[in-house]
């Protein structure tokens, strides 16, 4: 509406004014955080930006931060660990979706409900980034933090796109190369961040789990019904257009 001209946020809420940002809830995608810096400074920026510019808005920084991992009071080393694992989840199908597929058992309650729930035993298990975690107190009802990798946090900055394009060229230029500066600045500091994070929860006494590589490979396979209702949500090119960004990245 231009009430506001600027926004700093994640890509969640962004989905429903942008329905093809759903592409980056299709879980254990990305292998690191290296590669999904590589794929949101690289062509896949244009082609996400395109989707931005069609809902109204001009985006002018996506950041990946950090992972979403799990934590659990129940120890999972193994693929056939995650069965009956009670998780809770967003209010969010397709992230739903995906724990049903993994053989976890999804139970969406609101963010203010979870440590409670925790520790009454309600769910086993959350997910969120060490940072969340942490700065929650979430690890003081559980034992062990598992690196799932499944969902990357992406941070964006964007903009009204006809108060942005209402600027003078220079103006416009200027917060364009601004930007570009502080998106390596943020993902160098939110690496900073997660290393600290994740030390802060081990000297807790936290056992910080991380799974070997088969593990990660079953856990894609497994979700492909959540890839599917992705695709059948949004389509094929925008799906398309990010796995191969990754397989190029990668």
């Amino acid at each position: 509406m231009g009430d506001v001209a600027m926004v700093g946020q994640t890509t969640a809420p962004q989905v429903n004014f942008i329905p093809t940002l759903a592409v980056f809830d299709m879980a254990s995608t990305f292998p690191s955080r290296e590669v999904a810096y590589e794929v949101m400074t690289g062509p896949f920026k244009a082609d996400i930006s395109k989707e931005y510019d069609a809902a109204g808005f001009k985006l002018i920084s996506i950041v990946p931060q950090d992972f979403r991992q799990t934590s659990s009071n129940k120890e999972i080393r193994s693929f056939e660990d995650f069965e009956g694992l009670k998780i809770r989840t967003m209010e969010n199908p397709y992230h739903m979706e995906y724990w049903r597929s993994i053989g976890a058992n999804p139970t969406p309650l609101a963010w203010s409900e979870v440590y409670i729930a925790l520790q009454q035993g309600v769910v086993d298990a959350q997910e969120n980034m060490y940072e969340t975690i942490y700065t929650n107190k979430i690890h003081e009802q559980q034992k062990y933090v598992i690196n799932t990798n499944h969902i990357m946090f992406l941070a964006t900055v964007i903009m009204n796109k006809d108060i942005f394009e209402g600027l003078p060229e220079e103006y416009q230029t200027a917060i364009t190369e601004a930007m570009i500066e502080a998106d390596q600045y943020t993902y160098d500091l939110a690496g900073e961040k997660r290393d600290s994070f994740r030390k802060d929860l081990e000297d807790y006494g936290v056992e910080v789990i991380d799974l070997p590589e088969e593990t990660h490979q079953q856990m894609r396979e497994a979700a492909k019904p959540a890839y599917d209702m992705i695709r059948e949500d949004i389509g094929d090119e925008i799906v398309d257009k990010l796995l191969t960004a990754i397989d190029e990245a990668s």
